[in-house]
């Protein structure tokens, strides 16, 4: 998706483990930015 393609390589690694539902430093702003990138998406 296009949202993964704009994330560096370190922020996309942390976006495969937010999917695999694990607990990393940062993920709660990753949510966020997530939520806020589908919420302009679906506007």
């Amino acid at each position: 998706n296009s949202y993964q393609a704009q994330l560096s390589p370190e922020k996309q690694e942390q976006y495969e483990r937010l999917l695999a539902d694990e607990r990393f430093k940062g993920r709660q702003a990753m949510i966020r930015e997530l939520r806020a990138y589908l919420k302009d998406y679906s506007d």
